[in-house]
């Protein structure tokens, strides 16, 4: 008999966590369980890749009104009270917890806990695949035999009440984590709930990957100029700040560039203004989320991640996978994922980034024979997740 499993997941939009959940199911046995996705937003550019087995859970309504980020579908006439109560409740947990991720655990724990519905089916397993408000869902509001908590995060860089994750961590039976050194942090930020805390890598399907490469050919790389790129929410966490900065120091040493930005997120306007400052309207591009970036990501000469911290980059991952150099900044977790045989990793500013990126243009061959006599792949490893599902330890 077939087990039945509910994935928790904040939305599809564009991100690592959301890509790694994409392929994780992408690679799912359905012979041997029925998967259900409840998605806070039903919204994103992944949800087109889903496999036709997911069920996609809709009868929430109260939950996707509460949860609704657009502004012009932030009023919900069906339900106006729960749309009049989302305004007001953001607002006052903004106000008592001073924004981010601490003011969704206000919101969460003063206001929604006790006005979002629990889901009436029962699982076999639980799996919130985020987070704060899904691991909080998970463990309020879901039926289920074994819950379990993803953290795709350094859990240090995250700016949480740590009592109240403790709280929800308590109730849930195994949390995992995406590296080694995220998790020695949640380790050791919750000695207490250290035996149920695991690390399982994001899946990345080599095969996949290189098939979606080969789709099309990116027209903005039609151009004998070096072509850069970057992968990521436009958000303080990835860093492109400094990424603009860095260009305009490519820019004053004479190089002739393009740097393309894949991604959206709430700092567009921020970092449009800084690319207008530094006159490079003419060589960094803001693109936007693509369906499918991996045509860009084959096509360019460098990938450049300028991320403050990360638990683990899939951009790195399937970086590798199509054998490009890449030049990354020194976050606390990089050397989970690359060493410097396999890309150049800079320090965290924009000096160190352009030297980076020149170096590694003179340099790139050797990086390019390193990576392509590797095989990055890992979709194998999903054997591990079924260990974990079926409540055994890894």
């Amino acid at each position: 008999m077939k087990k039945k499993i509910l994935f928790i997941m904040s939305s599809l939009r564009s991100g690592g966590a959301e890509r790694s959940l994409v392929n994780l199911l992408c690679l799912f046995d359905f012979k041997k369980y029925d998967v259900d996705l409840l998605l806070f937003q039903q919204e994103g550019f992944f949800l087109t890749q889903l496999p036709d087995e997911v069920k996609l859970i809709s009868d929430c309504e109260d939950l996707h009104v509460l949860y609704e980020n657009s502004l012009n579908k932030i009023f919900s006439f069906k339900h106006p009270i729960l749309s009049i109560m989302h305004v007001i409740c953001t607002i006052i947990s903004k106000a008592a917890a001073g924004g981010g991720s601490k003011s969704r655990q206000y919101r969460w724990k003063k206001f929604y806990k006790n006005k979002i519905k629990e889901i009436k089916m029962h699982y076999d397993i639980g799996i919130a695949y985020m987070h704060c408000e899904p691991v909080y869902f998970l463990a309020d509001k879901v039926n289920a035999d074994i819950k379990i908590g993803w953290i795709h995060n350094d859990y240090s860089q995250i700016a949480h009440d740590k009592n109240m994750d403790l709280e929800y961590f308590k109730k849930i039976d195994k949390i995992i984590s995406i590296s080694d050194i995220c998790v020695e942090v949640l380790k050791k930020t919750f000695p207490s709930q250290a035996d149920k805390i695991y690390m399982l890598p994001n899946l990345t399907s080599s095969q996949a990957v290189h098939k979606l490469a080969d789709e099309f050919m990116p027209e903005v790389f039609n151009t004998k100029k070096i072509k850069l790129l970057s992968v990521g929410r436009l958000e303080e966490q990835k860093g492109f700040d400094i990424a603009v900065k860095a260009a305009a120091i490519l820019k004053k040493r004479g190089m002739d560039f393009i740097w393309i930005v894949l991604g959206s997120g709430r700092l567009k306007k921020e970092l449009e203004n800084q690319i207008k400052q530094s006159a490079l309207e003419n060589h960094f591009f803001l693109a936007g989320t693509k369906k499918n970036p991996y045509p860009f990501m084959k096509n360019a000469d460098i990938i450049v991640q300028t991320s403050r911290f990360e638990g683990k980059s899939v951009v790195i991952d399937e970086a590798k996978i199509l054998v490009k150099p890449i030049v990354v900044t020194r976050y606390p977790t990089v050397y989970d994922q690359i060493d410097e045989n396999e890309g150049i990793i800079t320090e965290l500013n924009a000096q160190s980034v352009a030297d980076g990126i020149e170096s590694m243009l003179i340099n790139k061959q050797k990086y390019i024979d390193w990576i392509s006599k590797r095989n990055y792949g890992n979709q194998d490893e999903i054997n591990k997740y079924y260990e974990i599902f079926k409540g055994s330890n890894i």
